[in-house]
């Protein structure tokens, strides 16, 4: 029973209905040592989801609480509906991108990971980019 989402009610008559499920928060979690964000199993007791950035192992955190409460993150946001902690609500550094296998170079803007804070330029010895 690992894979089974669980609200739990009490003291109320008719409280295991599947409105009374969906009205729970639930929130993705992920470590930054995982590759994909998974449902969370549990009701997220503390109100709030987070999604961050690990400023040390420069991964992508989620999970149930706050911010604040999360010390080691950058670009951290908090969210307050269910499976809210997406990645896609984090801000995106856009760059531009050389491709080096066409003549002449194209230009293209690229829209990078989360996980990256800034761009960077690169010419070799001729002046090229």
């Amino acid at each position: 029973m690992s894979n089974v989402q669980c609200a739990q009610c009490d003291h109320i008559p008719g409280c295991n209905s599947d409105s009374f499920f969906e009205s729970q928060l639930f929130c993705l979690e992920k470590n930054v040592k995982k590759w994909k964000a998974k449902k969370g199993m549990r009701v997220c007791e503390k109100g709030s989801c987070f999604i961050g950035v690990d400023k040390i192992e420069m991964g992508m955190m989620q999970g149930c609480g706050k911010c604040s409460e999360q010390h080691k993150l950058n670009k951290c946001l908090n969210c307050s509906t269910p499976y809210c902690n997406v990645v896609t609500k984090l801000s995106h550094v856009k760059c531009y991108h050389l491709t080096s296998n066409h003549q002449p170079y194209e230009k293209k803007v690229k829209t990078c990971h989360p996980t990256y804070n800034s761009c960077y330029v690169a010419r070799d010895i001729f002046w090229r980019g």
